[in-house]
C-alpha cells in the first residue's frame, strides 16, 4: 500500500494527517466532501492496486458504500462517537481501527502503523483496535 485516502473535513485536520502520513512514507489523497470519496478511493485502487482509507465518520453509509465496493481495503475512522450507540456498534464491524477525537499524534501513528502494515494487510477483516487520545 503506497497511498491513504483521508476523508475530513475540516481542512486543519488534513493537513495534519498529510504531514503524518507523509512522514510514516506514505502519499496522501485528501478528500474534503464525502460525494468525492468513492472516485479518488477508485482512482488510487486504479492506479495502486490498494489503498487505506482515513475517515471522519459523520456518515456511516459513506462507510458501507466504500465497504461493498473494496471490502478488503483497510479503513480507520476518524470519530468522536456523538453518532447514536447503535450508529457506534455499526461503525465497529465497518472498520479496521477506530480513532476518538481528539486523538494524540502518537495514537494516529500506532494506528496507522498497526493497520497499515503489511501484516495488517493480509490479517483477517474486521480485526479492530480502539485507540484514544493518550
Amino acid at each position: 500500500m503506497r497511498r491513504i485516502v483521508v476523508i475530513e473535513e475540516d481542512k486543519a485536520l488534513r493537513r495534519v494527517l498529510k504531514a503524518i502520513i507523509a512522514r510514516e512514507g506514505y502519499k496522501s489523497l485528501r478528500v474534503r466532501r464525502m460525494n468525492e470519496a468513492i472516485q479518488t478511493i477508485n482512482l488510487a485502487v486504479i492506479k495502486d492496486g490498494d489503498c487505506g482509507v482515513l475517515i471522519d465518520m459523520n456518515t456511516v453509509n459513506l462507510l458501507r458504500d466504500i465497504r461493498a465496493l473494496w471490502p478488503n481495503l483497510q479503513v480507520i475512522a476518524l470519530t468522536s462517537f456523538a453518532e447514536s450507540p447503535n450508529t457506534a456498534v455499526d461503525l465497529m464491524a465497518l472498520v479496521d481501527g477506530v480513532l476518538e477525537k481528539p486523538f494524540s499524534l502518537r495514537a494516529i501513528t500506532g494506528m496507522m502503523r498497526f493497520v497499515f502494515t503489511e501484516d495488517a494487510v493480509n490479517a483477517q477483516p474486521g480485526q479492530t483496535m480502539k485507540a484514544s487520545m493518550n
